[in-house]
């Protein structure tokens, strides 16, 4: 049986005449092996993570075979939506690009992006252009440097506008809610937005933190930017002992949110 790796998965779709091209991505600090695949006439390529590709396929048996009939299926039936759904001139179209920027967040890296320090001691929080489709999130682009010199977009005017989109889809919920628990006073809340993908950019708009401080009546908040979709506010006024905090967020993070995916290990505090 042919062995599961990226090599071999390329040459094999390959033989199916798709342009393939290897790819190593860093997102959140971790490095994710790729391969970026297409049919000749498509403008737009998927990049499929072939690390837990296989791992899956290990997992149910499959062998090479299976495996490219997947991705092959994949790359064909992504093809076809991208020709129906979306155009690759809008990229070019200044009012669409500002429609469609918002703001992610990321453990520091050395990557080139349009980005900032957050308000959280090693995240930082970066512009990227959100591909939308039925008001869910299917593709994005994350370095917009480029888009940006294109259409003529400012960075301190794509920072505004990106704000401006990421506060329309924003959505708090009590733990309660998401839990489906009738609690008499929660405390814990998620911040996060429409599509719970990529929320935890909120942190970038202090005015968020600000609002719900307020509508909470104290002056301080924590907050546990444990995950890059998601961020938890606890509201208190006398935070002062952040070390049950902190070991909140390392079971959290060691039991429910993957490695590529964490934000940190402990917790911050804001103060209006």
């Amino acid at each position: 049986m042919m062995a599961l790796t990226r090599e071999n998965l390329m040459s094999e779709l390959e033989k199916k005449n798709f342009e393939v091209e290897a790819k190593d991505i860093v997102k959140n600090g971790v490095t994710c092996h790729g391969i970026e695949i297409k049919k000749t006439d498509d403008d737009i390529a998927p990049l499929i993570y072939t690390d837990d590709l296989f791992s899956d396929a290990n997992k149910k048996g499959y062998g090479m075979d299976s495996v490219v009939r997947m991705v092959t299926d994949f790359v064909i039936s992504f093809g076809k939506d991208n020709k129906k759904n979306f155009n690759v001139k809008l990229l070019y179209d200044r009012k669409w690009v500002l429609n469609h920027l918002y703001i992610s967040a990321q453990r520091d890296s050395n990557q080139p992006y349009v980005k900032k320090k957050s308000i959280c001691k090693g995240i930082e929080v970066f512009l990227y252009l959100n591909i939308s489709r039925d008001g869910a999130e299917y593709g994005s682009i994350n370095d917009v440097t480029e888009i940006l010199r294109i259409t003529g977009i400012t960075e301190a005017e794509a920072w505004k506008q990106a704000k401006k989109n990421m506060r329309d889809d924003m959505v708090i919920e009590d733990m309660g809610t998401v839990l489906d628990l009738d609690l008499e006073e929660p405390m814990l809340y998620v911040l996060t937005n429409k599509v719970h993908m990529r929320g935890a950019g909120m942190i970038a708009d202090q005015t968020i933190l600000a609002d719900f401080a307020r509508t909470h009546n104290t002056h301080c908040i924590a907050v546990f930017p444990s995950s890059v979709h998601e961020v938890l506010l606890f509201p208190d006024a006398e935070v002062k002992d952040f070390s049950a905090y902190n070991m909140v967020v390392q079971s959290v993070n060691e039991a429910c949110v993957d490695e590529k995916e964490r934000l940190s290990d402990r917790a911050y505090v804001f103060c209006l």
